[in-house]
């Protein structure tokens, strides 16, 4: 994704008083996602070094509950199912509305709303 359109959501959702810790890679999130004190992750499925689906997939192995909205190009109903099958929350298609995040987490019967803390913290896996 652009710098400029990961910039724009860094901007938007500090402005919105979350934290933000973004990373360029698959292999990156999946480490701090895994090891952090994150309340939510922002994914990609076009990573660099990875499939998001992958990165979804092993993080959803290590036993993490972290919900995931995966944030994509991508706009198939195949691509969203497989998202939502291997654990994603929320699956949003770029470009979006940028009240979007904000305005869909906790996503309706998502992990969070059955308990997961709102969240304050936001780790972005990978470019947007």
């Amino acid at each position: 994704m652009k710098t400029r359109l990961v910039a724009s959501l860094i901007k938007g959702l500090r402005t919105a008083d979350i934290e933000v810790e973004a990373v360029r890679t698959g292999r990156e999130g999946l480490e701090r996602a895994i090891n952090g004190n994150h309340d939510i992750m922002l994914l990609d499925i076009g990573l660099p070094d990875q499939e998001g689906f992958t990165v979804l997939r092993r993080l959803r192995s290590s036993g993490s509950d972290l919900p995931v909205i995966i944030l994509t190009a991508r706009t198939s109903a195949e691509d969203t199912v497989r998202g939502l099958e291997r654990g994603a929350d929320d699956y949003m298609a770029k470009p979006f509305v940028f009240d979007e995040p904000g305005g869909t987490y906790p996503p309706a019967g998502s992990q969070a709303q059955r308990g997961h803390p709102t969240a304050r913290r936001c780790d972005r896996g990978g470019p947007l």
